[in-house]
């Protein structure tokens, strides 16, 4: 625990964007596992369309008004993890460029400190 004590004394002001960085993780890993998740379910479907899947996803997408068949329920889970992973890629991108700044930031303001 005194480790973790340490680092947070080391970032100093920062501290904000160390608890911003830490909800970006847990965002990206809920995409993460939003889309791992969805995966099954649509191999399963593409491979047995009489499943249980089928009817679970056509019964909860007719409550929205939307009457699909087996092809065209395909297509639309199938785009739907597409525009699911590439948001994740996108957003991915943006999160490390946030840390690599973090760091470099950290970093210059410690090599401040300790050459003065």
């Amino acid at each position: 625990m005194g480790t973790i004590k340490k680092i947070y004394h080391l970032i100093d002001t920062d501290k904000n964007k160390l608890w911003y960085l830490i909800i970006m993780f847990l965002l990206l890993s809920l995409f993460d596992l939003v889309g791992i998740s969805i995966i099954a379910p649509y191999i399963n479907l593409i491979n047995n369309p009489n499943s249980t899947s089928f009817g679970i996803i056509n019964t909860f997408l007719f409550h929205f008004g939307y009457d699909l068949n087996i092809n065209n329920m395909i297509i639309l889970i199938g785009f739907f993890l597409a525009a699911l992973f590439f948001f994740k890629a996108i957003a991915s991108i943006f999160v490390y460029r946030f840390i690599i700044k973090f760091g470099f930031d950290q970093r210059k303001r410690i090599t401040d400190i300790i050459l003065k």
